[in-house]
């Protein structure tokens, strides 16, 4: 799996595109990577595009991204992820790991276009307009 990606500290925004076919793995080593660039901080919206994207997924693969998203809570902090995926295959995957998820810190949810995933990323969260 190919993952692209910018952080724009002024809209507190980290924009993820991802290609190819992948895994939980491949997810948790490119998340390692954005949380350690100089540009990340606590607090940032997430702003997924997995429309040119072929998760493969299953419960325990589901539980293991669980387990290590569960472990960012304290650095990630409050935040909101949107992520487009408009194939039924990759809906599926996001599906199960926005169930199972079940974070008061990170919010989850899942659309069949970027736009309305980005849409949700500007309303406010608790008052506070994010982008």
């Amino acid at each position: 799996m190919k993952f692209e990606y910018t952080i724009d500290p002024y809209a507190n925004l980290i924009r993820i595109k991802c290609s190819g076919k992948g895994n939980v793995q491949a997810w948790i080593e490119h998340g390692d990577k954005v949380h350690s660039d100089p540009l990340f901080r606590s607090g940032m919206n997430t702003l997924a595009d997995f429309s040119e994207a072929e998760l493969e997924y299953s419960y325990e693969r589901a539980l293991k991204f669980k387990e290590y998203v569960s472990g960012l809570e304290t650095l990630r902090g409050k935040c909101k992820r949107a992520v487009s995926a408009p194939s039924p295959e990759s809906q599926n995957a996001i599906k199960l790991v926005e169930m199972i998820l079940d974070s008061p810190f990170i919010k989850v949810r899942l659309y069949d276009n970027i736009e309305e995933a980005e849409k949700w990323l500007r309303e406010s969260v608790e008052g506070k307009l994010w982008i």
